[in-house]
């Protein structure tokens, strides 16, 4: 269960850096629309001046059509911007880029309202919104492209030489017919993430599944900590990472083991290494694996030898404390220490660990390092 938490864990910080890195390439988007919108703006200037189109004088043009309509744009934009450097949470920048991008279109649309193919504009942010495969963003957004479209054909009158968009029985159809066909983009849009979500839940639960079976493959079954093949692919990490990487290995078992399944039988054995599994999986300072049998090795990254020591004696502490060792006879653990030493390799070190650990057997319980 933990491996599979952290897989999605995993999994939900990747997503997180995808929906953070399109955030960026939306507001970009957001932000190229407004400064696309006012090079139009300027276009359809000069060309209705050179054809003599203009009906209305030059400072209501550029302050009605110009300035306003890029002055409520860039303002939406920098809000935009602060909210997406700000330090709300990512769902929350989301948010209010897709709205600053309504509020764009809906601008755009009440000041040209005379030019009814711009309601497809309201397309846009809702079509933008299906890369993050959020439901509840499309919904809004589609849901805020909607009324505004609504509001600005019933109330907002930019422009009063534009007729009425309502009235006739054709302008009621075209009405409408715009809305439908906003309708049907959300629509498509919502169909796109629900496939989408289903391919992403099928490689989700693949990718959890192959991890699942990567960790139980480098696992111990009966004591939780990593398994020989587990311990041999670390070691050929550690032959691979340079000339002198800093480590230390610890071999340790249980003394007398034998004695212990000869007596109490190998069910109550296993009992026993599956209690000092436990022990050593909340070992911080080490990586430890099942070497064979009652045997485990522990190998510790930059640690001293007082650190080492340390280490060592918190394990033989904690499993004389534990209640199967007051439940039924106690056992001790012997650890043979071999402490890093420059051009000396992981399996040598393996070496003088268990050279170490034939001389702590001679005193049972006891901590023995390597000496040359």
């Amino acid at each position: 269960m933990g491996d599979r938490s952290g897989g999605q864990d995993m999994l939900r910080r990747e997503y997180d850096r995808i929906n953070a890195k399109w955030l960026n390439a939306h507001f970009r988007a957001g932000a190229g629309l407004a400064a696309f919108i006012c090079l139009m703006e300027a276009v359809v200037y000069f060309a209705l001046r050179w054809m003599g189109g203009m009906t209305a004088s030059r400072s209501l043009y550029i302050g009605k059509y110009m300035l306003a309509p890029s002055g409520l744009n860039l303002l939406a934009v920098v809000a935009a911007l602060w909210v997406k450097r700000s330090r709300l949470p990512l769902r929350a920048k989301i948010y209010t880029v897709s709205m600053a991008l309504v509020f764009i279109c809906c601008v755009t649309y009440t000041v040209h309202n005379i030019f009814p193919s711009l309601c497809m504009a309201f397309g846009v942010p809702i079509v933008l919104t299906t890369a993050y495969g959020d439901r509840v963003l499309t919904t809004m957004t589609a849901a805020g492209c909607i009324l505004c479209k609504t509001l600005s054909d019933l109330l907002f009158h930019w422009d009063p030489e534009a007729s009425s968009k309502l009235g006739t029985a054709e302008q009621n159809m075209d009405f409408a017919l715009s809305l439908v066909i906003l309708a049907a983009v959300y629509v498509g849009c919502m169909v796109m993430i629900s496939i989408e979500q289903e391919k992403n839940r099928i490689s989700i639960q693949r990718e959890l599944e192959k991890q699942h079976f990567q960790v139980e493959a480098l696992t111990d079954s009966l004591t939780g900590v990593g398994n020989r093949q587990a311990l041999q692919q670390m070691m050929d990490t550690l032959a691979g990472e340079g000339p002198e990487p800093e480590y230390s290995m610890a071999i340790l078992d249980l003394d007398n083991f034998k004695e212990v399944n000869d007596t109490q039988g190998h069910m109550q054995g296993d009992r026993y290494l599956r209690e000092l599994g436990n022990v050593l999986q909340k070992t911080r300072l080490g990586a430890a694996y099942r070497f064979g049998g009652d045997e485990f090795c522990i190998l510790f990254r930059s640690r001293t030898k007082s650190q080492l020591c340390e280490a060592c004696q918190d394990i033989q502490h904690s499993f004389s404390e534990a209640a199967l060792s007051r439940e039924l006879e106690q056992v001790t653990i012997s650890f043979g220490v071999a402490v890093h030493q420059p051009g000396v390799g992981p399996a040598e070190l393996l070496r003088r660990a268990d050279t170490a650990l034939y001389q702590a057997k001679k005193a049972r319980g006891s901590i023995c390092f390597y000496q040359a």
